[in-house]
Order: structure tokens, then sequence, then C-alpha cells
């Protein structure tokens, strides 16, 4: 019984490693980019299917003000 306690354990650590390595591979990177504005951002939006195209939104400051959206048609880059 002990073996076959041990054995489960084992392909379960083992398919865990390998989910693990799918999800990475797979994984987005993100970097920080400045926005050249002062207001605070709370959201991002990707469309689905794009690449370059997102949005983001937020406020001046945390509380009853001013809000912002703003747009990049290339990835953050400008």
């Amino acid at each position: 019984m002990k073996n076959s306690t041990h054995s489960v354990k084992k392909a379960i650590l083992i398919f865990s490693v390998c989910l693990g390595a799918i999800f990475a591979s797979k994984a987005q990177n993100f970097e920080y980019k400045t926005t050249g504005t002062d207001f605070i951002l709370y959201d991002l939006a990707i469309p689905e299917g794009q690449n370059d195209i997102a949005y983001a939104a937020g406020s001046k400051f945390t509380f009853d003000t001013e809000g912002i959206i703003i747009k990049t048609v290339d990835g953050g880059e400008t």
C-alpha cells in the first residue's frame, strides 16, 4: 500500500511540474512602460486577438476626480 501511495504522489508531482512548465511557456511577458501622464492607471484592457492595441483607464486622484482613458496602437512603444 505504501508503494502505491508513493507512486501516486510522484505521478501527481510530475504532472504538476509539466502543467506548470506548459503554462509558463504560454505566459505573456509584460514590461514597465511610462504613460506620459501623471494619472493613476487602474485597469488595462487588451481586445481579444490583439497584440498592439490596448486601453488603460484611471483617474487623477483616488476619489471623486476626473478620469482618463488612454489607448496605444503600437503595443505601448509610443
